[in-house]
């Protein structure tokens, strides 16, 4: 599947947020999203999954525009987990993730719902939390949470804002990493806004850095991420410094 994005423009008010902006994402693609605060991150993720319909150009998926799906069609086929989740206090894990299933309900909950329901929180790790309310969870482990609820939504697409911003160092990486794993084992795609460029550029396969309304490179992360459109896009002054482990970006000022 492909998803393109054709010349969507997007603004509030006056404040015109993306300009003609145009991409595509390819199964089997991590995607990341970069950019300073501003630049259209969260607005372009929320307008690839409809919650804001664009005011100029569209969004389609192998030709079929997103606008123009059943709700239930779109959400089997993207999942979105946002910066700040609402959620119910007194709700457990288990039915906070059990939420993903909903598109493919029609009465109640089947065993298979449960089973994906257990993988996906076994995958996050975080099975022995089922029980637990979301509302007593640490900020990590909640974001955690809605991860799963996204896997158990077995979306063709991930559009994901920021979703490593609440954990530790550790999960950080093994999030990027397991979501990548999903990606390259079921040839599904995931879009992923972040700040950190060195996560961008360990896990991506492309890279769309935004500047002011539109994008100002797309390609390959070694391609894209580089002293000079960090400079550009960010004003901050940086070295790639590379060893056994792989290349990094070194801020300095």
């Amino acid at each position: 599947m492909i998803m393109n994005v054709e010349k969507i423009g997007q603004w509030y008010g006056d404040n015109r947020v993306l300009d003609g902006l145009s991409f595509k994402v390819e199964s089997g693609e991590v995607v990341a999203l970069l950019g300073p605060n501003g630049s259209g991150k969260s607005t372009l993720i929320k307008t690839m999954c409809h919650i804001f319909p664009p005011k100029a150009g569209r969004v389609t998926v192998d030709g079929q525009d997103v606008s123009e799906m059943d709700p239930a069609e779109r959400a089997r086929l993207i999942g979105y987990v946002p910066q700040t989740v609402q959620y119910a206090p007194f709700t457990t894990v288990l039915d906070t993730v059990l939420v993903g299933r909903r598109p493919y309900v029609q009465w109640s909950y089947s065993e298979n719902d449960l089973k994906v329901a257990a993988e996906a929180l076994e995958t996050m790790n975080i099975l022995d939390l089922r029980d637990r309310y979301v509302n007593e969870l640490s900020g990590g482990q909640r974001q955690r949470v809605f991860i799963a609820r996204a896997l158990a939504q077995r979306p063709h697409f991930f559009l994901f804002d920021e979703p490593t911003s609440s954990l530790d160092l550790r999960y950080q990486l093994k999030t990027m990493r397991i979501m990548r794993e999903i990606v390259r084992r079921d040839g599904c795609a995931m879009i992923v806004a972040m700040h950190d460029l060195n996560l961008a550029l360990r896990y991506s396969d492309k890279v769309l850095m935004l500047k002011s309304r539109d994008s100002h490179d797309y390609g390959g992360p070694d391609d894209v991420i580089n002293p000079g459109s960090i400079l550009e896009v960010y004003e901050v002054h940086s070295n790639v410094i590379s060893n056994e482990q792989g290349a990094y970006i070194l801020p300095y000022e």
